[in-house]
């Protein structure tokens, strides 16, 4: 599960290339001296793949965000590398959505590749950076570290920080909580941060993974 990219955080997981799901048209955009604006139905597409990664659908946020902005970094290990670029379908000015999407994007890229948990991790400091403090992406970048060989111990830090300050965005922070301290022989701990995942999980199975 876990793997180290020394050479690697360069190396891009390719994705399969999926079109937009069926019935989705791709929106009209209007147009102001050559520049695309994006329109509400971009703020609802957004919206859409965030309810796809919270019922636990992350392929299907996957597709629909295709095409759009995202973070793409020219090396390895470092988020000053990265920038947050347009993709081919999606040319969006307002700098809080390119960021929403980017984001999803890239949880919905961890959520289906594990593997590629260290280029999420370096992408998701990078939105960190672009955003400021927001317990949401902290979480995920806990459990984009989590899969990381010899990161855990900072994941964990992250998350049992976010449980002290009573600011985990989610039951799936609280799940790879459980599962990290678990690991570490923290029964416990483990059973507190289990107990609370199942408390606001939205759905009986979010917490058997761990």
């Amino acid at each position: 599960m876990a793997t180290q990219q020394g050479r690697g955080l360069g190396i891009l997981i390719t994705l399969v290339a999926v079109g937009l799901p069926a019935g989705w048209a791709r929106p009209a955009r209007a147009c102001l001296n050559g520049v695309s604006i994006e329109t509400n139905d971009d703020v609802r597409l957004v919206r859409a793949a965030e309810r796809d990664l919270a019922r636990g659908a992350p392929r299907d946020a996957f597709r629909r965000l295709l095409g759009g902005p995202h973070v793409a970094c020219s090396n390895p290990g470092s988020p000053k590398a990265c920038k947050l670029v347009d993709g081919h379908k999606f040319a969006i000015s307002d700098r809080a959505l390119r960021r929403r999407w980017a984001l999803a994007t890239a949880v919905a890229t961890l959520r289906i590749d594990p593997g590629a948990a260290e280029r999420v991790a370096q992408h998701l400091l990078y939105l960190q950076q672009q955003s400021g403090d927001s317990p949401y992406i902290e979480a995920r970048l806990a459990e984009a570290l989590a899969l990381v060989a010899g990161s855990e111990p900072r994941a964990l830090q992250l998350l049992a920080d976010l449980e002290q300050r009573d600011l985990m965005p989610d039951a799936g922070g609280y799940a790879v909580l459980a599962r990290l301290r678990r690991a570490r022989g923290d029964a416990p701990g483990a059973e507190r941060a289990l107990a609370r995942c199942r408390k606001i999980a939205g759905k009986p199975d979010a917490c058997l993974a761990t």
